[in-house]
């Protein structure tokens, strides 16, 4: 695999969590596979499986003394008696863990006995099983421990039918086996930009640089959000969309590398950089969603392609008198004037289809409908559409002509209001 593909920084993305097998479909090719201080070669396919679920352990705490921590396990065990499985563990980072399982006579909630017993923070710890790596020629490798593969050569790694830059981790989390990629940030961005803002449908460099920054910004400040089971982020929605190597694309590749490293920030840190893909007319503040993660940066804001157009007459200086949710620019592109025309170009350009701008005011679906559809050449016949006069039946027209529409904003009435 390209060395820049697993340079630092690097990003721990979870590919898999499955209590089934995952392959690794590659046929031949060779993995160097690490675990508990040791190395060895499989050939694939590859094929990851948990051979023996773990026991689920409760963390009381880690301490940076190791006779605060042996203190906390004596207590621990004073408390709950003969059944109770406490193990003191030493961290990579020097830290003395506290965990408490049961063999026999497991109280019904854990944590709320724990913290009763002083342990404040207690919580639920993953419980490490026993991963078996199998592969080609009855090559085998088992472990409680995280195995990292690294594959041969220089191109990406098969997961499925996914194909991925960098190197995998694997551990057993209970009856669960988690397969994880890791690799460089920029080259996981190659990954994530063109899955969430597609290029073939929005070729412009400018906004696949502002995903790129956004898509780092919110990866970088959600590394180690799930240190506890090994990974940093998702490959859903539920973190930000990741698809691989097989994603990529010549634009946003090139989005991400004149973007390299930039990240946006608020008062010194990387600032939570939630984006949506989709937008019904107007985004929400993040207090009201998340109470969690409120910002004052995360503020609801209008979302259309272009500013609202006011379709129901003028004024003496030429101002609109009511407003639509339809946007300007869409109304210029559908009715074939020059970017920048007026408001009166847009009755113009109605009037010359034989549609009186009555029929704009008050803007009825049925007239709006009609107007819009009359101005671009179309006559659409009796009985394609819904019965009734509502932003339903202006819906199915516009989607069926395929007439591009703003969301009203004010809801689904008889009338189509105007709308901020």
């Amino acid at each position: 695999m390209p060395a820049r593909d697993t340079d630092p920084p690097l990003v721990r993305v979870l590919l898999e969590r499955s209590a089934s097998a995952v392959r690794l479909p590659q046929p031949g090719r060779a993995y160097w596979v690490r675990h508990d201080g040791t190395g060895s070669w499989l050939w694939g396919p590859l094929e990851i499986a948990v051979a023996a679920a773990g026991t689920k352990y409760w963390q009381a705490g880690a301490w940076s003394d190791h006779d605060n921590a042996a203190a906390a396990a004596r207590k621990i065990r004073e408390g709950f008696g003969a059944g109770a499985d406490v193990r003191e563990e030493v961290m990579a980072n020097g830290l003395t863990r506290v965990r408490v399982g049961w063999t026999a006579n497991a109280p019904e909630d854990p944590v709320s006995e724990l913290e009763a017993l002083g342990f404040a923070g207690a919580f639920s710890a993953p419980a490490a099983g026993v991963l078996r790596i199998s592969g080609a020629d009855r090559g085998l490798v088992t472990s409680a421990a995280e195995i990292v593969i690294e594959p041969a050569g220089d191109w990406p790694v098969a997961v499925g039918w996914r194909r991925y830059r960098g190197r995998l981790r694997a551990r057993a989390i209970g009856g669960e086996a988690l397969v994880i990629n890791e690799l460089n940030m920029e080259s996981y961005l190659l990954g994530v930009v063109p899955v969430e803002m597609g290029p073939s449908q929005f070729p412009e460099l400018g906004a696949l640089k502002a995903q790129a920054v956004a898509a780092r910004t919110y990866a970088v400040a959600h590394l180690g959000d799930h240190a506890n089971e090994g990974w940093d982020l998702c490959d859903t929605p539920a973190c930000q969309v990741y698809s691989g190597a097989g994603a990529e694309h010549r634009l946003s590749n090139r989005a991400v590398e004149e973007t390299a490293g930039l990240v946006a920030v608020y008062e010194g840190k990387p600032i939570d950089a939630m984006y949506t893909s989709t937008c019904g007319g107007h985004t929400e503040n993040s207090a009201e969603l998340f109470s969690g993660r409120a910002q004052p940066y995360l503020a609801g804001v209008p979302c259309a392609w272009d500013r609202p157009l006011l379709l129901t007459g003028t004024l003496g200086d030429g101002g609109w008198v009511g407003q639509t949710a339809f946007s300007a620019a869409v109304a210029r592109e559908t009715l074939g004037l020059a970017p920048g025309a007026d408001p009166m170009a847009v009755l113009a350009r109605v009037e010359a289809a034989g549609v009186t701008t009555q029929l704009l005011n008050p803007v009825d679906a049925d007239s709006f409908a009609y107007s819009l559809l009359a101005a671009v050449g179309i006559d659409p016949p009796s009985g394609i559409a819904p019965t009734g006069s509502d932003v339903g039946r202006l819906i199915f027209l516009t989607d069926l002509y395929k007439a591009p529409l703003d969301p009203p904003t004010d809801g689904l009435g008889g009338d189509w209001p105007a709308a901020a």
